[in-house]
């Protein structure tokens, strides 16, 4: 799995791309962390992300979860259309 983080204006933009499983997951979420603590918006753009565990929803969960206790936004984005089924 690849992350790459790129900053407009007040939007952090997160892409991911590859798998995101048990053994990728924990990488997502100690780079997605700290930035609900610092960040107005996070939009996460999954468009290459070719699979998706219960892990990596697990991610997705605590990622909203502290965004709703801080001044962060948190939006998922471009999610292909059989992971977006999971979802």
């Amino acid at each position: 799995m690849e992350i790459k983080t790129e900053k407009i204006k007040h939007v952090t933009l997160i892409s991911v791309q590859g798998r995101l499983d048990s053994l990728t997951s924990p990488n997502l979420e100690t780079h997605l962390l700290p930035l609900v603590l610092t960040e107005q918006l996070i939009v996460l753009d999954l468009a290459e992300v070719e699979y998706i565990s219960s892990a990596g929803l697990r991610v997705f969960l605590l990622i909203a979860k502290t965004s709703n206790k801080n001044p962060c936004d948190f939006v998922i984005c471009g999610v292909r259309d059989n992971i977006l089924q999971l979802i």
